[in-house]
């Protein structure tokens, strides 16, 4: 069965020490299913959620514990 997914990001191949930096205050780049592909900060808050799928109004790209990430919160930073 094939399965068409879509994204943000050039879909080219991942480099094996890919070290998500982001790209600018919004966007965080990650691979999928080893495709490099990117993450809406604001719209992975707001719509999808936390680990726990709680959802939050804002969102940014940051570092958190050392680590880039998606900062997600309901006060505007």
């Amino acid at each position: 069965m094939v399965e068409s997914v879509c994204g943000i990001g050039p879909g080219t191949p991942c480099a094996a020490d890919l070290q998500p930096a982001c790209v600018d205050g919004q966007t965080l780049p990650h691979c999928a299913f080893g495709k490099l592909s990117a993450v809406d900060c604001e719209q992975q808050c707001r719509e999808i959620g936390d680990a726990f799928g709680v959802t939050y109004k804002f969102g940014r790209c940051g570092a958190k514990k050392g680590e880039s990430s998606c900062i997600c919160s309901d006060t505007n930073p």
